[in-house]
């Protein structure tokens, strides 16, 4: 048997009052709403939880798989901020309003997926954020939504192989179908892990 956590695209989203990550998040959301699950978005209207596109920020977190090892570029773009850690360690440090940033970044041989978190933060003004990678030997890209997911650790599908039933003569255990099963979260699959993280994140009771 085995089971599938994966099949989200996105990362996790958490919004704040105030353009600094602190205290609890006003909402949560997979994604910022970029095409598939990809981190690139201009806020016309208050983001979730929130009243005006002025004086807030942004959290996204979850894993980032590259399609193959070697030399990469990644680039972040925030008005007015954005940073970018891998497994913990900050890659790329946007702090010009607006103006793109970009640093190599070596992907090693069977390490094809990490952990990210993308901040981000809005004072006043035009309120946007993207990001994009140049694999080896390509140009740069936004970053697809479908090499991002939310790590929400959910079981979004399962395949259980069977066996023939013992003492039942001319059926072979290839003849028994496997059972597969898919589960959907609808539009809000981070309310599927909050319990686990309310005891991890921040202190919250």
């Amino acid at each position: 048997a085995d089971t599938v956590t994966g099949n989200l695209n996105g990362l996790n989203a958490e919004y704040f009052a105030g353009s600094v990550p602190s205290g609890k998040p006003v909402a949560f959301a997979l994604g910022t709403g970029g095409t598939g699950g990809a981190v690139t978005k201009t806020w016309t209207s208050a983001p979730p939880g929130l009243t005006s596109t002025t004086n807030f920020s942004a959290e996204l977190t979850g894993t980032i798989t590259f399609p193959t090892a070697g030399s990469y570029t990644l680039t972040a773009t925030g008005d007015d901020y954005a940073q970018v850690y891998i497994n913990d360690v900050l890659v790329v440090n946007a702090t010009v309003a607006g103006t793109p940033v970009s640093q190599p970044f070596t992907v090693p041989a069977g390490q094809l997926s990490d952990r990210i978190k993308i901040i981000y933060g809005q004072t006043t003004g035009a309120a946007s954020l993207a990001f994009s990678w140049t694999v080896p030997g390509g140009s740069s890209v936004t970053v697809p939504g479908s090499a991002l997911s939310p790590d929400y650790g959910l079981v979004t599908s399962t395949h259980t192989d069977d066996s023939a039933p013992a003492g039942v003569s001319g059926v072979s255990s290839a003849q028994v179908p496997a059972a597969n099963t898919a589960t959907s979260y609808g539009a809000s699959p981070c309310w599927g892990r909050l319990p686990r993280r309310a005891l991890t994140r921040r202190g919250w009771t």
